[in-house]
């Protein structure tokens, strides 16, 4: 058959009797091609989520240490397993095996979490495997992985997706940018979606130059139909999911998301135990994001001046009428008092000339609006919580 490494006994013990006698019939040469007069439109994509993965295609999702990678495969992973549509994107589920080769036994609290958030999921296929992996042994490893889908499959049902996380610890004393490592693990992953069918997605890192892409070799980025690219705006706390290759699909998709903190319980010193899930960003995350950054440190100083003032509790929810956003959205204090905070803190010979630069600059750019007298800022910072 063509499976490397496989004969048509291994083929019956694996895929079974109806798929070894179709390996097994005689066959023409031509129907390895087709002619004009025989194309169809193929209109019925196979997805797993629609506009994101294919079904038995090879992904990779990159990014840099402590961007979210972790929570946002286990995301979706949880969906898939769940059969529930991921965040507005159409799902095609099934058995999820989700091969996790870093975090231990945080693994554990990362899956209650995900319970915690999703409560409304009740019959989610999420086979979780916390040991080590090495892609490189085909021999030994592999076949593990591959009788294990088969114990999964024949009691919880066909495999849609299977999640290796991450790529560099399931090459261990191998080398990324290898030729021959990355050559192996292709070949290893290969051989795991050919028995199963499943969607097969490789987690991994960036490299230290982020224009970089994905570090290794170029052939792990050749072999994949569809590559994610995840990154993290510290001044906005937006994380976003960039599809930066699809081969099946349109390019160019975006997710915008944050984490969110999940407190599980207390430790035996009475500590909370805490882990994250990611949730989709707001309209209005997305709308800051986009908003120029505030630079300067004299407006980052009236921005400081204006948080200090707040805590105090000086000012007030915005009120109701003309020239207003909806009423309590927004926590207003009046120009004098900023004013006097800020000027009290600058040593410059003008002290009211930097107020109205720092002010107008905040203003131009978008990020404060004054009505009667009163000053809010307009991103999430500003808001009334």
């Amino acid at each position: 058959p063509d499976v490397e490494g496989w004969d048509f006994s291994d083929m019956w013990v694996n895929r079974g009797k109806e798929a070894t006698a179709k390996a097994l019939e005689i066959k023409s040469l031509l129907d390895q091609v087709f002619f004009p007069n025989d194309a169809v439109a193929q209109l019925d994509r196979s997805y797993l989520v629609k506009g994101w993965f294919g079904q038995g295609q090879l992904s990779m999702v990159y990014g840099a240490s402590n961007v979210g990678k972790s929570f946002f495969v286990q995301d979706i992973a949880w969906h898939v397993s769940a059969s529930q549509d991921w965040h507005g994107n159409k799902v095609k589920g099934g058995v999820v095996l989700f091969l996790a080769l870093e975090g231990g036994t945080t693994t554990h609290n990362r899956i209650v979490a995900l319970k915690q958030q999703y409560p409304e999921h009740k019959d989610v296929k999420l086979a979780v495997r916390p040991l080590p992996l090495n892609l490189l042994d085909g021999e030994v490893d592999v076949n593990k992985i591959v009788d294990l889908c088969e114990e999964i499959k024949r009691i919880h049902g066909d495999i849609a997706m299977i999640v290796v996380d991450t790529l560099s610890r399931s090459m261990p004393a191998g080398d990324e940018n290898s030729p021959a490592s990355a050559t192996a693990v292709i070949s290893a992953v290969d051989k795991i979606r050919a028995t199963t069918n499943a969607h097969l997605m490789l987690v991994h890192h960036s490299g230290k130059n982020l224009e970089a892409k994905a570090r290794g070799h170029s052939s792990l980025r050749a072999a994949v139909e569809t590559e994610i690219e995840l990154s993290y705006d510290e001044a906005t706390g937006l994380r976003t999911a960039l599809a930066t290759k699809q081969r099946d699909l349109e390019g160019g998709k975006k997710f915008y998301f944050k984490l969110k903190v999940i407190e599980l319980g207390n430790d035996m010193d009475g500590d909370p135990v805490t882990t994250c899930v990611i949730i989709p960003a707001t309209e209005g995350d997305i709308e800051d994001a986009k908003k120029k950054a505030i630079k300067g440190k004299q407006q980052i100083l009236f921005k400081t001046c204006f948080q200090q003032l707040r805590g105090e509790g000086i000012g007030k929810s915005n009120p109701a009428g003309v020239g207003w956003p909806e009423p309590n959205t927004f926590w207003c204090i009046h120009e004098e008092e900023i004013k006097a905070h800020f000027m009290g803190k600058v040593s410059a010979s003008n002290p009211t000339s930097t107020y109205k630069q720092a002010y107008n600059g905040l203003l131009s750019g978008g990020h404060i609006v004054q009505n009667e007298g009163y000053i809010w800022f307009t991103d999430s910072f500003g808001k009334v919580k």
